[in-house]
């Protein structure tokens, strides 16, 4: 009687060790790509250099893009477009499908004021964006990588990552 009871103790402290593993490991988690730029070694494995290189190339680099406002998209480029830029207060138009999302990897959305962050972003409402990898977010301001981290939810298999780029 006791060996099962200490057996099933063992089993049970097991699945909890185990489902806390995988718990911790699915939690939104954002990179600074500042950070990851200057790093000679990419954070926790997520990156390769290469993976570090695209990006540099989607962010920096002029790419046919789709500009998502309030009033409309807009699509800069002969190609179809790579990357998609919002503001934090456009997000919702993402949820219904533009063929101009269709090849878009990166998504860069803009965070301009505290009130951006009191809106929750669910990526999987978004629709039509059978190729993205990476969601990149420009804070205007000081902010911090919690602050990023909870603003998202059901990343799935997506990249987080951010910049902060306050006026000098």
């Amino acid at each position: 009687m006791i060996k099962n009871i200490t057996f099933s103790k063992i089993i049970g402290l097991t699945i909890l060790c185990f489902s806390a593993s995988f718990s911790a490991l699915s939690q939104n988690t954002a990179v600074n790509f500042g950070e990851l730029l200057n790093s000679p070694v990419t954070s926790s494995g997520q990156f390769s250099k290469n993976d570090v290189e695209e990006l540099s190339g989607l962010i920096y680099d002029l790419n046919p893009t789709i500009f998502i406002g309030s009033s409309g998209y807009k699509i800069l480029g002969e190609e179809a477009p790579v990357k998609a830029e919002l503001s934090a207060g456009n997000f919702n138009r993402l949820s219904t499908a533009n063929p101009g999302f269709n090849n878009v990897k990166l998504l860069k959305m803009k965070i301009e004021s505290e009130a951006d962050f009191n809106a929750s972003f669910d990526l999987s409402r978004l629709q039509g964006f059978e190729n993205l990898e990476y969601v990149f977010v420009e804070c205007t301001f000081e902010c911090s990588t919690t602050r990023i981290e909870n603003m998202f939810s059901n990343i799935g298999n997506l990249k987080v990552l951010y910049i902060i780029s306050t006026p000098e």
